[in-house]
């Protein structure tokens, strides 16, 4: 990334980029937050379970 103001730029991986942006998107509605929020939480306490639809959120 660039901008007019040296002091603030820096260079980060595309893919990194990537993330961050679609992580911002889904944060923006509660309900995708919600469900971002709770599937780490699944991962950080080893109960990943099994995979559900997106048709059930």
């Amino acid at each position: 990334m660039r901008s007019d103001h040296p002091q603030f730029d820096c260079e980060i991986p595309a893919d990194e980029l990537t993330g961050m942006l679609e992580t911002a998107h889904l944060l923006r509605s509660l309900k995708k937050a919600k469900r971002l929020l709770a599937a780490l939480d699944r991962v950080k306490g080893g109960t990943s379970g099994s995979p559900q639809p997106l048709d059930d959120y």
